[in-house]
């Protein structure tokens, strides 16, 4: 549903989009009927499953949904769990690196991703995960970019998020609808980041600002930088993973339809900016539009941090929006 959602969001405002939102009405209603079928059967099998006698089988089987392993999200396979324990010591051996002064094998962080193979036996593998490695060394990097679907399991690391820096500055007040702002989109399923900076430098009065836009299955960011105003990061669909990042911006700079108790925020840095006068700040703006969806955000032991003497609201805006909070840290 975050796709027919989204759109009917990139039309603009005016009769089109009404029309739009019409026809798709019918298909949102049959979607979110099946979501609701799906679950009440689900619930159903779960309460016959807990008093079979075939518990002790089930309890073997990978953990549900929404569990944690070690700390981690359930759905982290047990290769990227080791590479999550290990981040500071782990040495990368890259496929392929980048570096603005032409000490690499390539100059942009586009070329590289272009030449990123579609075939898993050239990658590297990593605790049992195979992996295509990309170092992309200190510089800022102006220049917008897709990891496409195609590239799976693509590891992209830097040094350190005020070092290797990925910038732009498309906004929606010069014309460029919010989908497609961003400066970075990770589409391709199994992406990870470490220790890098994704920026949008599109000031407060430019609207609708994406830094980093994510689509990718199982996403992965660790010890990264997300930094813009209105809308920051779009945590479009799909499971994702953010651990020690610092996110910043002002109005909704964390947004989109995640799924299910696994768009999760874990010691993360929520930094928000001073926005214009007569504005306000959010935080969390979860995109669920039906109440059957199983998507929601999960902030955990994650610290908000206002600056410049700044105080805002981090609660969710819609009704039907999911936000879990655990144990933040003011």
């Amino acid at each position: 549903m975050a796709y027919q959602q989204t759109c009917i969001d990139d039309f603009p405002e005016g009769e089109l989009k009404f029309k739009m939102r019409a026809a798709m009405d019918f298909a949102m209603d049959i979607t979110s009927n099946a979501l609701a079928i799906s679950g009440k059967i689900s619930s159903f099998l779960n309460l016959i499953q807990a008093t079979s006698f075939s518990r002790r089988l089930l309890e073997a089987e990978p953990s549900e949904p929404g569990r944690y392993v070690d700390g981690n999200p359930s759905w982290v396979s047990h290769g990227d769990r080791r590479l999550l324990e290990t981040p500071a010591t782990l040495q990368f051996t890259p496929n392929a690196s980048v570096a603005k002064d032409g000490n690499g094998n390539f100059t942009t962080i586009s070329e590289t991703v272009a030449q990123v193979p579609r075939k898993f036996d050239s990658r590297q593998m990593f605790f049992g995960v195979a992996r295509y490695v990309m170092y992309v060394k200190e510089g800022v990097y102006n220049e917008y970019m897709e990891v496409d679907v195609h590239a799976w399991n693509l590891t992209m690391y830097g040094d350190g998020p005020d070092k290797t820096i990925v910038t732009g500055s498309k906004n929606y007040v010069d014309g460029v609808r919010t989908f497609k702002s961003a400066t970075f989109d990770a589409v391709g399923d199994g992406f990870m980041a470490v220790s890098m900076a994704f920026e949008n430098t599109a000031g407060p009065a430019k609207g609708q600002a994406v830094a980093l836009r994510v689509q990718a299955a199982r996403s992965i960011f660790l010890h990264c930088r997300m930094q813009a105003y209105q809308d920051t990061l779009y945590a479009h669909s799909h499971r994702q993973f953010y651990r020690n990042c610092l996110i910043s911006g002002t109005i909704d700079f964390i947004f989109g339809d995640a799924a299910a108790a696994a768009a999760v925020f874990q010691k993360c840095f929520l930094t928000m900016r001073r926005p214009q006068a007569h504005h306000g700040t959010v935080v969390f703006a979860q995109s669920r539009v039906r109440v059957e969806e199983s998507t929601g955000f999960v902030s955990q032991n994650c610290s908000f941090v206002a600056v410049l003497a700044f105080t805002g609201a981090t609660h969710p805006r819609l009704p039907v929006q999911r936000l879990l909070h655990h144990h933040h840290r003011p």
